[in-house]
């Protein structure tokens, strides 16, 4: 090595080694390897190394350097030969890693003048290497280069010990069950129609033959039989194809160059040790779906000297008179190849047994076909024996217990070399053969030919004359109708003869019993494709009919053919197996075949199903039970489960095919009661697909049924229970199987009917949330009372409410945080701060104060619940008792005043109490009133809420939007009804009311059908009269005259005045004047009286939030004011035209301010309200900043904000609520879809319908102005999201669908009130007039199931969209800018049932987790806990490299003498990699820590579970945690500290120093390193926890004025001339964590002005202590496919203080001039890291109080 070719490295040993195991071998903790060789007669044996050039860790040898060398080892026959076997171990130095060395042996050689062998001498290939030097994959059948001469190679030793099998096991099947599946490993998958993930290194390879398991468990296969997949030569074939002169290959591999080598073109990558990796994975992956791995090993003959040149020596070179058979000492050819393996000699046998062995023990295979086995009988005469060596040897070996030995008893000497049926076992009957007779025997017979059925008779009964006689059963014969060698089975049916001409040789057999069925070769004659067809299945049936095991060839399911040529060894190509004719055979050929197999095994594929029932069992939380079936037809599992918002119920069976027939149905009803067993008809909504309803008690659902496997879904709706739980809404059901063309009804094995139940008992449901006393009393008041009145439960109410205020403490501490409302509207209090004072408002409240507030909210959302329902007459107001008037106005003021001064005493339930005193009161509640009240018209009057009729018509228009033009719909229905249905007096009224049918018409929710007569005429025109008067209530403000007389003596004089004015006057208010017909005027006589009514307002809040105000008092300005907010309502309502800004604006407040009136200690709410009073007027008309742009920008920002909370809001209700309502209304028998709209109809009803509304058309004025992207999120995700693009013209009509595949939908009108349809991931509206608010129900329901739910502004993006993408499967992305980028993506490899499971999931977030889902990364679970690498405890920048610490202190450490005096970096020292292990080992912690941590770890396994590492994980967090700190160690830090701070005359570090509080926060960090994202992220990329090095990078934490991210080259123009960046108020863990909104964004050319590009949304800052910040700083960016960023914790010593931002106090925000300085400052910063690193950088920093400059972190930008 090294320069001199013979001399020893100093620190390389030589020792004696070890006679096994065989070959080379590696220890398996590295440092020795091991060599041998069988050599009889040999007396000067050499090994010889040669180390490549540029192999790692060269170094370490003494005297060798880059370049490699070489190095002759000579052998001392005295200390390193046992017997015949030569060996020595090599003791290597440290740090060397001899993988990939190459070694060739030589014996006897000359020596040159140096005492070394001659140049010349033979190198010998090691018969027992396994690994060589050759090519892999892509350089299949590779010419021109240098001949194919291996080397053998010193293998990569994880390889072969470290592999993670994970746990699976080899399946261990009986030979009687096989169905065995002749395969070719590049064949099965090279075609380009495979579609392989990652085609171009996979195709025809042991990983791509992975992907395609599915195939052959869908057809049934349980065990593959690989043709040769031991190295061998394919350029071993000079010929080209006479026919295209394409260059040939040896494509089959039967001429072995080393048989204990996988062969390397098999593998997709080209490393040492990779092929065998690959082909171990491939049998993991086998083995994990209980399929087999059998081999086809070629034992009898080898590629060394056989038919042609070879240029290098192995077997003949050692010993060829041991090795192979010899006649007068030349090669014997009993095997038609050219030589002979002497197979029974001693040594050669001991060789052959000792690579069985290998390939079972270590490669798990789990048998072998020995081709040309007859050959394997030859002793070294040539002669064969019934009694061989071989064959005992293998019988008596351990290792091959368990081996299946498949024998092809022939060889190419006839006759003794023909044994089928007499194949010598050695022992026991235990060989299996190949049953050439059967083969020819069915041929024959089918193809016509006379004289043969008794021996088809005897062939098909388990050829019984073969094998009967020496013990052997019928599965011992390996039954086959085509084979690799041969015809397949279409060509069989296809040609008379053979067509070879395409091998460029006479080659192939002449006797192939075949029939071409009237024309040779490929024809378009129907009759005799016909023939052709009906032949392939006579041949399948005869195969999976007969006793024995059935061996099918690859292909022949869907009917591959080679056109003609018997004999494919030496073509590529035309042995590929074609997908796409599989796929064009799915349901004819391959169908045929896959019954065939499943009725010739179905106990075997019983069992299977019943093994694999625990699965299904985990999967069944709510219910599983299993059933067999009556006629032993089968078995069925049902499983019931969670599933988003409902149930499913899972049906799985598997039918004895002779019992499934080509279809089955599922004949089912629901049972309603646990006793009574009759059958009810499910109702619609839970019949999925294809389902028929059979009559009144019972449905017929078709079944999927799959070679056997019947599976079925239905969703079941949920029902909450009185005790809160949610179980399925059907109790149970009965079913029973119907087979119809078996005409067969299959029930229970009893002979009853299939019945399984959903729900517990009755007796075991109870309310799972709080308050339980409370609520069982509601439900059993409403329930169980013999008599209830209005009275009644106004007393209850009242007198739950004083228990609650007596046991409560909040209002004391809430009235503490109440802050003051007249100083919310003081200017001189709201002007701008300094930065001593935050431009925040701390957010931390006591814990204990916050849940005691939530247990309130829990009550109190039962309160409005219960008074609701009251409201809405769910509930009964007068049952078997009579309430005298007086009696009900006394309960009615004593609950109204309770609420009221429970309204003033606590300020944390102010919404409650307002909304549950409109359900008692009057006048404020009309406008809901609209909503409600039409909806009871039609179900007391059985009107129908189908389509297609005016009264659903104007109900779904009321529900949506309600107008004056109501008033006049209402009297002309009435003129309608009154004159006994003349359709001209209901035309004439409403042209009196100025309505036209285009009017009618126009309404997003269209009216175009007329009214007609329905039911009881009287009775509607009394329901209709009433509601009339309800409709005037709101439209002609009678409600707010009542309450304005109401609270006359409760107002000052100016509020009254001004109310005096909305309504007309005090004395002379017309009914005819109409607050609802404000629409018509115009729009600024229209916005003038909303401001008058939201000054009136303002007002009104003032009196109710002055602590002074009397309880009397405050009941009547509530109802006034929800009076008054009502009529804001319907004007804003009314006024869909208005675009102004200035005038949304000043409505946006005046709703903004109407709701923080009502929910005072809502910090953002109070925060928007104030900032949007400083600042949107400002954006309003575009006078902000650098003109119109920024003003939209700003704006925007607040709208983003707002409507974040908004939705919150929203989410916050929906969660409260709708439990209870479901809960109290199947207590009482509430219809389902009143209950279902309960929520959305309360949140319709208040002021963040409002706020919703205005955003809505603030929207796209923004976005004009601004420029910006034209997409509007209405339900954000994190994630990209796939799915199959379709394209609806509304919502609506496809809401009950449900999609079996991941869909995005394209969707114009979405109104809001639909249900996302099952599998929909996505749904993007088409423009912005058809999208929803962000508080329907639509979108509620997509931000909980985690849709993406967004409209676009630009209606020709989404035509070109449509007209681009769809039908295909596309991705679609977020973008950091806003933007949505859509664009085709690949689709999934997923099965119909997995893309089911995907598309049905509860939880769209984990459907796209499913399909992005990488499966079985290996996880390696040797972790350091100990190796220090001889670190120091802390060191400073200036020692800081590579070695001893990550990129994040390197960068800085590099950065900081190169930047300008101006920036500045924090300081600085780092605790180095090993510190974390120094501090396990020290005394404080070895004895008892770490012998905790390492008995911890050690449970960790490569086949853990994530739930079981996570648990594993926080137990080692809590032992890291518990470690003591090392003196040293904090010696060391205060030295460090002192020395950095003295070098920069300021010991800002040392100052800041506190040993605890360090070491707390360091424990923290290197406890981040045990966790289960690291784990999972580590197995992704196949790296090992030992890779992983963490050290910790300790700064002062800076007091963050502002934080930023600079990307000095724009990640989205790409542009290298233009600087991005992002700032945000406070420390910037907003930035980068978890924390909504967005930061101030911007871009910034050289030399010119920096261009915000979106200002600040966010609503949190992070207020830095005085502390020092420990961070992680890992190894993991330099590890290949880690992705290790954002792993691991960085921890302050003292916590940041979070705080509510308040933008009008951000001078980034509103100083224009300071601005624009600042981001300048900060795109100069940026390009002079750029300029320091010499690339684009990434950046993180910070900006101080005295506005400099600090560059925190800095990396290359991704």
């Amino acid at each position: 090595m090294g320069q001199s070719g013979g001399k020893m490295p100093g620190n390389l040993q030589l020792a004696k080694g070890e006679p096994r195991p065989k070959g080379c071998c590696e220890s398996p903790k590295g440092g020795e390897v091991n060599f041998t060789i069988d050599a009889p007669g040999r007396g000067s044996v050499w090994l010889y190394l040669l180390l490549p050039e540029g192999h790692e860790g060269a170094s370490t040898l003494e005297g060798v350097d880059s370049s490699g060398g070489e190095l002759y080892v000579q052998l001392d026959p005295s200390t390193n030969k046992t017997g015949d076997t030569w060996h020595v171990k090599l003791t290597l130095p440290g740090g060397f890693d001899p993988k990939g060395a190459k070694y060739m042996w030589i014996l006897d050689p000359k020596l040159d003048q140096h005492g070394l062998p001659e140049a010349n001498a033979v190198r010998i290939l090691d018969p027992c290497a396994k690994c060589l030097d050759s090519r892999y994959a892509k350089d299949w059948n590779k010419r021109g280069g240098p001949k194919f001469s291996p080397m053998a190679v010193v293998p990569d030793r994880r390889a072969i010990y470290e592999f993670d099998w994970q746990g699976v096991k080899p399946p261990n099947l009986h030979l009687k069950d096989l169905v065995i599946y002749e395969a070719h490993v590049r064949g099965f998958t090279r075609n380009p129609d495979s579609k392989l993930q990652d085609w171009d290194a996979t195709a025809g390879t042991f990983l791509g033959f992975i992907q395609k398991i599915p195939h052959l468990l869908k057809l049934g296969i349980n065990a593959v039989e690989l043709l040769p997949v031991y190295e061998f030569d394919e350029t071993a074939c000079p010929r080209k194809n006479p026919e295209n002169g394409e260059q040939l290959c040896n494509f089959w591999g039967y001429s072995t160059v080393n048989f204990f080598v996988p062969m390397q073109r098999f593998s997709s990558r080209d490393r040492i040790g990779a092929a065998i990796v690959g082909f171990k994975t491939l049998v993991r992956e086998l083995h994990r779906q209980g399929i087999e791995v059998i081999l086809d090993v070629v034992f009898n003959h080898t590629a060394e000297g056989a038919w042609g040149e070879h240029f290098w020596h192995s077997w003949a070179a050692i010993a060829k008179n041991r090795y192979y058979i010899l006649s007068n000492g030349q090669d014997t050819n009993y095997t038609g190849c050219g030589n002979t393996v002497n197979a029974n000699d001693p040594m050669c046998s001991d060789w052959i047994v000792e690579c069985l062995s290998y390939w079972v023990d270590e490669m798990h295979v789990d048998g072998f076909r020995f081709d040309l086995a007859s050959a394997l009988t030859r002793g070294n005469d040539g002669k064969v024996s019934m009694d061989p060596l071989l064959i005992k040897k293998m019988a008596n070996e351990p290792k091959l217990k368990r081996a299946k030995f498949i024998a092809e008893a022939w060889d190419c000497s006839w006759p003794d070399g023909y044994l089928v049926g007499k194949f010598p076992s050695g022992g026991p009957p235990r060989w299996a053969e190949w049953n050439g007779i059967f083969r020819d025997t069915i041929r024959c017979f089918i193809k016509g030919d006379e004289g043969k059925k008794g021996d088809f008779a005897t062939r098909i009964c388990g050829s019984s004359d073969l094998f009967k006689h020496n013990g052997r059963k019928p599965f011992h014969s390996i039954n086959f109708i085509t084979a690799h060698d041969g015809f397949t089975l279409k060509d069989l049916v296809s040609y008379n003869g053979k067509h070879n001409t395409c091998n460029g040789e006479n080659s192939g057999d002449d006797h192939n019993n075949s029939w071409n069925c009237g024309h040779e070769g490929d024809t378009g004659d129907g009759g005799v494709n016909h023939l052709r067809s009906r032949q392939i299945r006579n041949f399948m049936v005869a195969l999976f009919m007969s006793a024995g095991t059935p061996m099918i060839l690859y292909g022949d399911e869907y009917g591959r053919s080679q056109r003609g040529c018997n004999n494919g060894w030496c073509q590529d190509a035309r042995c590929w197996f074609s997908w796409s004719d599989s796929e064009k055979q799915e349901n004819n050929l391959m169908r045929f075949v896959r019954l065939l197999i499943s009725l010739s095994n179905f106990d075997q594929q019983l069992q299977q199903f019943r093994q694999s029932r625990p699965e299904r069992k985990q999967s069944g939380k709510i219910h599983f039970q299993s059933i067999t079936l009556s006629e032993q037809a089968g078995d069925v599992d049902v499983a019931c489960r969670r599933a988003g918002d409902g149930f499913v119920v899972q049906i799985t069976g598997f039918l004895h095919p002779d019992k499934a027939g080509s279809s089955a149905l599922l004949h089912w009803g629901v049972l309603n009661d646990f006793r009574d067993r009759h059958w009810h008809c499910p109702p619609e909504e839970c019949l999925p697909d294809g389902s028929k309803i059979m009559d009144a008690k019972a449905c017929q659902t078709p079944f999927e049924l799959d070679d056997g496997i019947l599976r079925l879904d239905i969703s079941l709706p949920t029902s909450t229970m009185s005790d809160g739980a949610c179980v399925p809404a059907i109790p149970g059901m009965a079913f029973v199987i119907r087979v119809p063309e078996k005409d067969k009804w299959l029930k229970c094995e009893d002979g009853k009917d299939c019945v399984a139940f959903f729900r517990d008992p009755p007796a075991k449901q109870g309310w799972k949330g709080g308050w339980q006393e409370q609520v069982n009393f509601i439900i059993e008041s409403e329930t169980k009372w013999g008599h209830m009145t209005l009275m009644h439960r106004y007393n209850n109410c009242r007198d739950m409410i004083q228990t609650w205020s007596s046991r409560s403490n909040t209002g004391e501490a809430a009235m503490r945080r109440m802050p003051s409302w007249s100083a919310t509207f003081n200017k001189d209090a709201l002007r701008r701060a300094s930065w001593s004072r935050l431009p925040s408002a701390s957010l931390l409240i006591d814990p204990e104060e916050e849940k005691s507030e939530e247990q309130d909210d829990e009550l109190w959302s039962w309160i409005f619940v219960w008074q609701r329902f009251s409201f809405m007459r769910l509930l009964d107001w007068q049952r078997n008792y009579n309430t005298k008037p007086r009696e009900l106005a006394g309960a009615t003021d004593s609950l109204a005043n309770k609420i009221c001064s429970v309204w003033k005493e606590y300020p944390n339930i102010r919404l409650w109490a307002r909304w549950t005193l409109a359900t008692i009161g009057r006048g404020g509640n009309q406008g809901q009133a609209i909503r409600d009240e039409i909806l009871h018209i039609m179900h007391r009057n059985k009107i129908p809420e189908t389509k297609g009729h005016f009264y659903e018509e104007w109900h779904q228009k009321l529900h949506n939007n309600t107008t004056p033009d109501d008033v006049g719909i209402c009297k002309a229905l009435l003129a309608f009804l009154r004159t006994g249905g003349k359709m001209e007096e209901y035309w004439k009224v409403l042209h009196d009311h100025g309505i036209t049918k285009e009017r009618l018409a126009s309404y997003e929710r269209s009216i175009t059908k007329e009214p007609y007569m329905h039911g009881d005429a009287g009775r509607l025109i009394m329901e209709f009269e009433n509601y009339l008067r309800i409709l005037q209530s709101v439209h002609d403000a009678l409600d707010l005259k009542t309450a304005i007389d109401a609270a006359k003596s409760c107002l000052p004089k100016q509020v009254m005045d001004q109310l005096q004015e909305i309504s007309g006057s005090d004395a002379k208010m017309k009914r005819s004047r109409s607050l609802g017909s404000l629409d018509k005027d115009s729009q600024e006589k229209s916005h003038q009286r909303f401001m008058k009514l939201a000054e009136a307002r303002l007002g009104i809040l003032g009196i109710l939030n002055d602590s002074k105000t009397d309880v009397g008092v405050i009941r009547q300005l509530l109802l006034l004011d929800y009076s008054l907010e009502t009529q804001q309502s319907v004007i804003a309502q009314g006024n869909t035209d208005e675009t102004r800004l200035p005038t949304l604006c000043e409505q946006m407040k005046a709703f903004l301010t109407s709701v923080v009136g009502h929910i005072p200690l809502h910090g953002e709410l109070r925060a928007l309200l104030v900032d949007w009073t400083q600042l949107a007027p400002e954006c309003a008309n575009l006078k902000f900043g650098a003109g119109p742009a920024e003003s939209a920008l700003m704006l925007k920002a607040l709208c983003d904000r707002l409507a974040r909370v908004v939705g919150e809001q929203v989410d916050t209700f929906q969660t409260l609520l709708a439990p209870k309502a479901t809960t109290l209304g199947q207590a009482v028998g509430v219809e389902k879809n009143v209950l279902e709209v309960f929520v959305d109809e309360v949140l319709r009803g208040s002021a963040l319908f409002a706020l919703s509304l205005i955003l809505k058309r603030l929207e796209p004025q923004l976005r004009s102005i601004a420029q910006l992207p034209p997409w509007q999120m209405i339900s954000a995700v994190d994630h990209p999201v796939q799915g199959e693009l379709v394209s609806v013209p509304r919502m609506l009509h496809m809401q009950d669908k449900i999609f079996e595949t991941p869909t995005i939908m394209l969707s114009g009108l979405v109104s809001g009130e639909e249900e996302v349809p099952v599998g929909v991931q996505a749904v993007l509206v088409r423009d912005a007039k058809s999208a929803p608010d962000i508080l329907s129900h639509c979108a509620v329901r997509a931000r909980n199931s985690g849709v993406l739910l967004a409209s676009c502004y630009d209606s020709t993006l989404t035509e070109k969209i449509e007209a681009e993408l769809l039908g295909q499967w596309v991705q679609v992305v977020c973008s950091a800018d806003g933007s949505v980028e859509i664009k085709a993506a690949e689709r999934p490899m997923a099965d119909p049932k997995r893309m089911r499971m995907m598309a049905r999931s509860a939880s769209r977030d984990l459907t796209q987790e499913l399909m992005s889902k990488e499966t079985d990364s290996t996880k390696l679970v040797n972790m350091n806990l100990k190796e220090d690498f001889g670190c120091k405890w802390v060191v400073t920048p200036e020692k800081m490299d590579k070695s001893k610490v990550g990129s994040k202190s390197l960068n800085l450490a590099l950065l900081k003498p190169q930047l300008p005096k101006d920036i500045l970096t924090p300081q600085a020292v780092a605790m180095p990699y090993g510190s974390m292990q120094k501090a396990l080992t020290s005394r404080e912690n070895a004895k008892e820590w770490l012998s905790k941590l390492e008995a911890c770890l050690a449970q960790l396994q490569p086949t853990s579970s994530n739930e079981d590492a996570k648990t594993i994980f926080q137990e080692a967090q809590v032992y890291v945690n518990a470690l003591q700190m090392p003196s040293e160690l904090d010696q060391a830090l205060r030295s460090a500290m002192e020395e950095v701070g003295s070098k920069e005359g300021e010991k800002r570090l040392l100052n800041l120093y506190h040993r605890g509080d360090a070491w707390d926060a360091t424990k923290q960090v290197w406890a981040s390193l045990f966790g289960l994202r690291p784990w999972v992220s580590l197995a992704k990329a196949g790296r090992s926890f030992y890779d992983l090095n963490m050290a910790v990078l300790v700064q002062e934490l800076l007091p963050a004025k502002y934080a930023f991210v600079l990307h000095t080259k724009n990640p989205f123009t790409n542009d290298p001339n233009e600087v991005y960046g992002e700032v945000v108020p406070g420390r910037g863990e907003t930035l980068v964590g978890n924390y909504p909104g967005r930061a101030l964004s911007f871009r910034a050319r050289k030399g010119e002005t920096p261009v915000v590009t979106s200002f600040l949304s966010k609503s949190t800052l992070l207020r830095t202590q005085e502390c020092l910040i420990f961070r992680s700083d890992s190894n993991g960016e330099d590890l290949e496919g880690f992705a290790g960023a954002g792993l691991f914790e960085s921890i302050c010593a003292t916590s940041d203080i979070p705080c509510m931002v308040r933008f009008h106090r951000l001078r980034l925000l509103t100083d224009h001039s300071f601005r624009q300085t600042l981001l300048s400052k900060l795109a100069e910063a940026g390009r002079a890291v750029e300029k320091a690193f010499g690339s684009p950088q990434d950046i993180e920093g910070c900006v101080d109080p005295q506005d400099r400059i600090f560059i925190v972190q800095s990396r290359p930008q991704v």
